[in-house]
């Protein structure tokens, strides 16, 4: 249940359930290249959090859905995770030994301002950069062994729970309104009026080409980008960033007639809600096609109705721009996740979930 407003989570002082909301947790912990004592405590300590806080949160631990060895490319692990990790309410870090990805981790969680607790073998010398972290620690476990943590978890979990709801509250409808922005709707419109294809908006913000397709598919992914990346941006596309009534966005169609500026918008949401990727040649030119032939086919309909142009016409002008293309489409698209600079494709306008 998401909501703009604050939520209130009833909380029962004898550990009763949530009443109104659930919170989420995400478990990072290391998974890559442990010894085998390493792996099982790993192992011990995931399962023990799983089991004390499964009645009060939704749990996501990453070695349930993306360990080694399953059939994920890097790329897709790093977007599952950084979004699990991003929307969770609070991390549970077990720090045992070094791990790069929790190190990664952690940054992003500091970005989206979620809490952490902190867990660790008490004879484990745990790293400064990573006590440095900005975000805050809501617990600090040095265990003995799995049983210990346990039992220190159990302990400290009704402090826990109030301090996560005290964030959440505080976070959640921040994120809402961020959502409202559809800052990667925006950034796609302006990559249209501006033709620039994505592998040069990617080399102008330093923002791989996966991650801008993700963003430009899912405006949720831009919650996290910084204001660097956001300036960058801003500045390749010729857009300003602003924020009005507390909603970030960016802006630079203002040239467009109102009819214009409604056209781009459902161009644009046709093709997010394509299942395919769309070359961006082929969305330029259908938007080329707009700008200059007013008299002809669903254009020249719209315009003699005085009223922009729906999906159901931008459809319609794509089977007809390209009807050979059509049956070749699902070949064409297989490298869709693929970085542009790693295939002979022009890259895409979406990809597929």
């Amino acid at each position: 249940m998401e909501s703009d407003e604050s939520f209130e989570l009833e909380f029962d002082p004898n550990l009763g359930e949530f009443l109104v909301e659930r919170l989420r947790m995400y478990i990072a912990s290391p998974l890559t290249n442990e010894d085998d004592n390493e792996r099982r405590l790993n192992a011990e300590i995931r399962r023990e959090a799983k089991r004390i806080c499964r009645a009060y949160f939704t749990v996501y631990d990453p070695a349930d859905y993306t360990a080694p060895g399953s059939d994920h490319s890097a790329e897709e692990v790093f977007i599952e995770d950084h979004t699990r990790t991003r929307t969770a309410d609070v991390v549970l870090f077990h720090v045992n030994s070094p791990s790069l990805g929790v190190g990664i981790e952690s940054q992003i969680a500091a970005e989206a301002t979620i809490p952490r607790i902190i867990a660790y073998q008490a004879k484990t010398r745990v790293s400064r950069m990573f006590r440095g972290l900005f975000s805050p620690v809501i617990a600090d476990i040095a265990y003995v062994d799995a049983a210990d943590f346990a039992r220190q978890l159990q302990e400290r979990l009704p402090s826990i729970l109030r301090k996560v709801k005290e964030s959440a509250n505080l976070r959640r409808p921040i994120s809402a309104l961020i959502a409202k922005g559809r800052l990667g709707h925006e950034i796609f419109k302006a990559r249209i009026l501006s033709r620039i294809p994505i592998r040069k908006l990617a080399q102008d913000s330093g923002i791989r080409v996966f991650m801008l397709r993700k963003v430009e598919r899912d405006d949720d992914k831009a919650e996290c980008l910084t204001l660097i990346q956001v300036q960058r941006l801003a500045a390749s596309l010729k857009v300003m960033f602003v924020i009005n009534d507390k909603i970030p966005s960016f802006h630079g169609d203002d040239a467009l007639s109102e009819n214009q500026q409604a056209s781009l918008e459902s161009l644009v949401s046709w093709a997010r809600g394509q299942a395919r990727w769309i070359p961006d040649e082929r969305i330029f030119a259908m938007w080329r096609w707009y700008s200059s032939s007013p008299e002809r086919g669903e254009h020249r309909k719209a315009a003699r109705e005085d009223r922009p142009m729906v999906s159901e016409e931008w459809d319609a002008r794509y089977s007809k721009e390209f009807p050979a293309l059509l049956e070749n489409d699902s070949a064409e698209w297989s490298v869709e996740d693929q970085d542009d600079e790693e295939n002979e494709g022009d890259g895409g306008a979406l990809v597929s979930e």
